[in-house]
This record gives structure tokens, sequence and C-alpha cells, in this order.
């Protein structure tokens, strides 16, 4: 029976075998169909993007880097991975590891279902670019691009989800039907989840409590609109970290709740579309004070935890949450400023980090995001 792992990348013990692979681990440029006539060893893992950086971590403790050998890693940047590398576990043997992060961790859940993912057909990959040694979750890799790439669907042999099968039942998280019944390990590892906001926010928000004297005034200084694009604060450190209330942080979620940043207040007329004012020059500010919520699609377990942290979704009563209509970045316009919530629904934890930066500096990154007229304000459910 398939099992459900509790975010837990655990590959080392799935590697073996003995042979010798014909193939140059050195190579910039790896002779993929030289790797897969050897000996090769091949794992396909699906659900959590959230445990992806413990998935690189653990193939690349299973990889023979000695003598100038790399980990060759095959990547579309949001949904598909594939890391190839000699293993230093079996001379002579090829490691070949596949991750579908696309829906997260109800993908996961699926797979341990019997409904499986689709994952890049190996021998597909040969016609990639790859480029110079990066760092990648700690983990020296060398990025390849692959062309034309096939996919097909493959039962998952580890499939990662960030909390329990039956929270996927509630309608929020997918409506899977039956999920509960997944069959599901212990627990193996500990992510934390938690809000983030991108650079303009966090200064709206730090000036904010300043005023409102919840912060030291050493913490932003003077600060003033001048001729840089945006003017940030200059000490974060933790005593000068500005913060959101899990009440504050419901009413950003819920559907039929706040809208608008000016709703958002610290004491007094400290709100954060005030404090924004004072931080940045006039044709850098937002072009209206709608708030911005870049989360992930229902399914993921990092939503799941959110709404079950913030909406009391397991005792049953909680509010409606606000739903993404598109998971691309839309437009605002000045005419419905402050009348409208917009929630911008991402694929996968990367999409997310995409959407913020893409709102934060008014440019496009990634595939999910569209140029803003001006740049805008948005929290955001990430790891």
């Amino acid at each position: 029976m398939n099992k459900l792992l509790l975010s837990a990348a655990v590959v080392a013990a799935m590697f073996a075998g003995q042979a010798n692979a014909a193939w140059d681990a050195t190579a910039a440029t790896p002779d993929l169909t030289s790797a897969l006539a050897g000996t090769k060893t091949e794992i396909w893992i699906s659900g959590s993007s959230a445990a992806t950086p413990f998935v690189e971590k653990s193939v690349a403790a299973d990889c023979d880097t000695s003598a100038g050998k790399n980990i060759y890693k095959y990547t579309n940047s949001t949904t598909d991975f594939t890391w190839v590398c000699d293993s230093s576990i079996a001379a002579g043997t090829v490691n070949i590891v596949h991750k579908r992060d696309s829906g997260g961790s109800v993908t996961a859940v699926n797979s341990a279902k019997g409904v499986n993912p689709t994952y890049w057909v190996t021998t597909s990959l040969t016609n990639a670019t790859c480029g110079a040694a990066t760092t990648s979750n700690g983990v020296s890799v060398i990025p390849c691009t692959p062309t034309g790439a096939s996919s097909a669907a493959h039962a998952g042999d580890i499939n990662l989800s960030d909390v329990d099968g039956a929270q996927f039942e509630i309608t929020a998280n997918g409506g899977v039907v039956n999920a509960k019944s997944v069959s599901s390990s212990a627990p193996l590892a500990t992510q934390i989840f938690g809000i983030v906001v991108n650079t303009r926010l966090y200064a709206a928000l730090q000036v904010a409590q300043v005023a409102a004297g919840k912060l030291a005034s050493s913490c932003i200084g003077s600060i003033t609109p001048g001729a840089s694009s945006f003017n940030f604060p200059t000490d974060n450190t933790a005593a000068c970290q500005p913060s959101l209330t899990s009440s504050q942080l419901a009413a950003i979620l819920g559907a039929n709740r706040a809208t608008d940043w000016w709703d958002l207040y610290f004491g007094g007329t400290n709100n954060v579309t005030q404090s924004l004012v004072g931080v940045q020059n006039s044709a850098d500010q937002p072009a209206n004070t709608d708030i911005h919520y870049c989360t992930r699609t229902a399914g993921s377990g990092t939503l799941a935890a959110i709404n079950i942290k913030l909406e009391n979704q397991c005792s049953g009563t909680n509010e409606a949450i606000v739903t993404a209509s598109s998971q691309t970045i839309n437009n605002e316009t000045n005419a419905l400023s402050g009348k409208q919530k917009v929630v911008h629904s991402m694929s996968g934890s990367s999409d997310v980090e995409n959407c913020l930066e893409g709102l934060n500096d008014a440019v496009t990154k990634g595939s999910g995001s569209t140029i803003f007229t001006l740049p805008s304000l948005l929290p955001a459910s990430v790891t």
C-alpha cells in the first residue's frame, strides 16, 4: 500500500545497485543518454512543495561529488524537478530523483489513493541547456532547463503531505472524498509555517507600529520620502520587527472582512496606508489601497495549516475563507480602490514568492505575475 509521509524526505534507503555507468558526471552538460544506459536507481516523489528543500538535501547526501562530479538539476523553476548524479552508496549507479510540486500536498494524498500524478519522462530530458553551478537550498547543482520534455503518469514512491489526509476533505482544502482513509506514517520532520510580507508592507507596518508606540522610535530613525524610489527602515533586528496579530490575519484571510489597508490600525490613527505614504514618494505609492493576498491553491498543505491555525477550521465554526478566481495576477484599478480584496492563488511555494516579489517591485516574476502600473502591498502564506 502507498504511504502518505508527513513532510519527510526519505531517499537514502531507496538507493541500491552495483554496476558501471558509462557517463561523465564532471561534464558541464551531462550526457544523459549514456547515464540512462547504465545501472540506475529512479525514484518518484509527489506532494508538498514546502518539503522540496528537504528532498534536495536528501538527494545531495547520496550523491558522489568527489573529483569534480556534479549534481544536475533539471527544472522548470516551479512544478517539476529531476536530480541526476552518481551514487555515493552504490559505485557505478546513477541516482535519478523526480519531484512533482504542482498541487502541493493534495497531490500526494491522491497519489497515495492510487491517482498517479505526472512526472517528466527521463528519456525526454536529454535535450537540455545547462548553466554554471549554483547553490540551491545549500546544495551545489548544475541547473538544466529541458526543451520539449514530456510527462507521464507514474506511481509515487514517496508521497509528502504537510498535514494529515483528513484535512483535505474540507472544501476549502480541495474536498477530496475519503482522504482520511489514506494510510499515514508517523511524522518524521517538523516544518514551520507562517505569514510573510513583502518589503514595502514590512516598512509600512514598522512605521505604523513605531507611531503607535509598539516599537522604539530608534527602529526607523528619520524616514522621509526622498529621491530614491523607496526608503527602507534600517534596523531589522528582532526587537524592531513589526507583527500582525492573529485577529488581524484572520480578518485578512476571511472572505467578508478587511479589504482595505485603511482598515488595519495600530492604535489611534496609525494605519498601514498612512504609514506607507510616509515612507514612499508619491510616484511610488500604490495605485489603490486594496489588500493583496498571495496564497496557495486549495489542496496545499501550507494553506491547510494556515486555515487550521487562523480560521479555526478543525472546530467547524470557521468563517468563509476568501478564494481566488484566477491563478494569475490581475491589474488593479483606481476605481475599485479599497473595494476588493485581491487574492492570488498559486500552485507552488515558489509561485507565491514570485507573487510577493512581482507585486513589491511592479515587475513580472515567473509565469504568474503581471506588471502593475504602481507597486502594491500584500501579505502571503508561505513556509
